[in-house]
This record gives structure tokens, C-alpha cells and sequence, in this order.
């Protein structure tokens, strides 16, 4: 190798690290993006609007995206697959309200609405489909909204992410 090659390969190679220092520092700096999903799954009965501004603080400092889900539980005689008016109608303003807030706040956001027939099925439905890497379950207190102990339970025991439950003040 000639000496003026010799520079020209030490010259490309010092501005390929000071680019890949560069943009690391950019990244740093604006808060790195990073591939994470956390689910916010929920229906009319077990919506919490404290359990849900806890998953946008959290999705905003580990730059994770939303995945707020609501689950339609729709009897046997319907398709899982069948469109569901009724559902949209009560689903689609809280998904806007959710992701209007979470945009807000610098949160990127991917909603859903999955059906089955429980609650249950319905959360291993998404969890399958989304995979997301966490997910927070918003706990029923004394005469409030959330998942139910037995709910909570076969969630910890069947679902393969992180699972955060929050459960409100009583």
C-alpha cells in the first residue's frame, strides 16, 4: 500500500467514527428511541386513568411506544374476526383521547382494538399479535375500576413479558 493510500484509508476511517460519535451524542442528547413496546390494555370496566398516565411517564422516559389495546369481549355466536360497531363506538374516542395525550407528551403511539371471548382471551390475543416487552395492568382497588386479583393472577402466570400492576389509591 502507497503512503497516500495509507492516509486516505486512516482519513476515511477517522470520519467514519466521528460520524458514528456524532450521531451518538445526537441521540443522547434528543433521548435515544428505542424499540420498546409497553401495552396499556384495558376495556370500560378496567380503564384507569392513573394507570394510563403512569404508562405514558413511563413510555416517555424509556422512549418506548404505547401500545394502548382495548379488549372487546364478544360472545361465541359472533366471529372473532366480524367487525364490531358497538365496540368501535366506545373503543375509538378513547383511543383518540389516549393518544392525543401521549402525543402530547412526546409518546409515539400504536393502538389497538382486539377482540375475544373474556377479557383474558382477548389480552393473550394482543399480547400474541403486538409481543410487546412490558405490560401494565391497571389492579382493581375496593369498589373500583381495573383487573381483578384472578385476572391479575393468570396474567403473571401466562404472559411472557414484563408485567408492571398498578393499583390505585384506596
Amino acid at each position: 500500500m502507497t503512503h497516500e493510500r495509507a492516509l486516505i484509508a486512516i482519513f476515511a476511517l477517522s470520519t467514519l467514527l466521528l460520524t458514528v460519535a456524532l450521531v451518538r451524542e445526537a441521540r443522547r442528547r434528543r433521548g435515544s428511541v428505542s424499540d420498546e413496546a409497553l401495552l396499556f390494555p384495558f376495556d370500560i370496566s378496567t380503564f384507569s386513568a392513573g394507570a394510563l398516565d403512569r404508562s405514558i411517564k413511563i413510555a416517555k422516559g424509556s422512549g418506548a411506544t404505547l401500545l394502548p389495546a382495548y379488549l372487546a369481549v364478544v360472545s361465541r355466536r359472533v366471529s372473532l374476526d366480524a367487525s364490531l360497531p358497538r365496540h368501535a363506538e366506545r373503543a375509538i374516542p378513547m383511543l383518540d383521547r389516549i393518544e392525543v395525550e401521549a402525543n402530547r407528551q412526546g409518546v409515539r403511539v400504536d393502538s389497538s382494538i382486539e377482540s375475544g371471548r373474556s377479557l383474558r382471551h382477548a389480552l393473550a390475543r394482543v399480547i400474541e399479535a403486538r409481543h410487546p416487552d412490558q405490560a401494565i395492568i391497571a389492579a382493581a382497588a375496593a369498589g373500583q375500576e381495573g383487573f381483578s386479583p384472578e385476572d391479575i393472577a393468570w396474567i403473571l402466570d401466562r404472559v411472557n413479558c414484563g408485567v408492571l400492576v398498578l393499583k390505585p389509591p384506596t
